[in-house]
């Protein structure tokens, strides 16, 4: 991306080349961008998140977003009593996949 976004015009392109490469050039610049907020974002998530919960970034697998969305979620002491109650507000809990003959729990 930064080597796009470092292209200059060239005079020997027609009208169509250098709109081509003025807008990849735009969107190179607007990319990079966004990818630096991005990351400064996710910088003052983790901080929020460690000011609240200290020690919750320290858990495998769990960044600054999903510890944030665990935060928002559990509300309160005795929010999930149990670990089916958790996978019910993860969207994780088991449907049943019941026929005529058998009833069994299936993971989507």
């Amino acid at each position: 991306m930064s080597a796009v976004a470092a292209w200059r015009s060239r005079s020997a392109d027609d009208a169509t080349a250098a709109t081509i490469r003025s807008e990849a050039r735009r969107l190179a610049s607007s990319v990079l961008e966004l990818t630096r907020q991005l990351k400064d974002n996710r910088a003052a998530l983790a901080k929020h998140v460690d000011e609240l919960a200290p020690g919750l970034l320290e858990v495998y697998g769990l960044g600054p977003v999903t510890a944030a969305a665990v935060l928002v979620v559990y509300s309160h002491k005795g929010r999930l009593r149990s670990e089916a109650a958790f996978a019910a507000l993860a969207g994780a809990a088991p449907l049943q996949a019941s026929s005529v003959y058998t009833a069994r729990p299936c993971i989507p």
